[in-house]
């Protein structure tokens, strides 16, 4: 984190009454980004595949956005957002990959994601996405 990130990233954004869902398989990487979104007050569900990502959906329906990672076990990130599609049309789902090349981007955007952050990213850029789908 960046002395940027520091100052103002955290500071402004009050989610407490917010449910966010991490879809990631990788225990570091959502350790790290619950740790940066507890600044934020969110309440935080972990799926760790897809298939979870979908299921915890169906069990929490007041989750107000869905970080879904691409490559996961069982369901991918992409077939995920599909499947979450037919449930919930609404539900603001940022896909976060290592998966960076422009047709990586189109796939998740034709599967019905509202946007795309390539690993590795900056915290701020991801917070940054989320506010546009977060209200205050």
């Amino acid at each position: 984190m960046n002395a940027i990130e520091e100052g103002f990233a955290f500071e402004a954004i009050d989610w407490s009454n917010k449910l966010v869902m991490i879809a990631e398989d990788d225990a570091l990487t959502f350790r790290l980004l619950r740790n940066y979104l507890k600044r934020t007050q969110a309440k935080i569900i972990w799926a760790q595949n897809g298939r979870e990502a979908v299921e915890m959906l169906l069990a929490n329906p007041d989750v107000e956005i869905a970080l879904m990672d691409i490559q996961m076990p069982e369901m991918s990130g992409i077939e995920a957002t599909i499947q979450i599609r037919k449930i919930n049309k609404n539900l603001p789902v940022i896909i976060q990959t290592a998966y960076g090349l422009p047709e990586h981007k189109e796939a998740c955007l034709m599967a019905g994601c509202n946007d795309f952050i390539a690993k590795p990213f900056e915290m701020a850029e991801l917070l940054d996405s989320m506010k546009k789908f977060i209200n205050n």
